[in-house]
């Protein structure tokens, strides 16, 4: 039998608190962390590239310096979505193909199955 070695993540839909104390403290952790992936930040409207600096107040790139007034939220298709000067813009953060931000543990059933992979029996099954 071969041995596949790989990793996978399963979380809840990221518009929750996702084991935070709340939504709001999730949603301020993921604007933050967003302030230096390589992932694409662009206008929703027409595509055109946007900086990850309209995440934060003008020279305040520190926690502190978040902005409160962009609407910051999940989107769809892998995309975190924030509105500024009434534009909305995104960030591809995910994969396009994740068209709600959750990975749940049926997902990675449905893609085992798919690759071949049988679920394990007795104490180690995972279905």
């Amino acid at each position: 039998m071969p041995v596949i070695d790989s990793h996978a993540h399963i979380f809840q839909h990221w518009s929750g608190s996702c084991g935070l104390p709340s939504r709001e403290v999730h949603l301020k952790y993921l604007q933050k962390t967003l302030t230096r992936p390589s992932a694409k930040v662009f206008r929703l409207r027409d595509g055109a590239p946007a900086s990850g600096q309209l995440l934060f107040k003008p020279g305040d790139n520190s926690w502190a310096g978040l902005r409160d007034d962009i609407e910051f939220r999940p989107g769809r298709y892998g995309r975190l979505e924030f509105r500024v000067d009434g534009e909305d813009h995104a960030v591809q953060y995910m994969p396009v193909g994740m068209v709600e931000l959750e990975s749940r543990p049926e997902l990675l059933l449905a893609q085992m199955t798919a690759a071949g992979m049988k679920p394990l029996r007795g104490d180690r099954n995972v279905g």
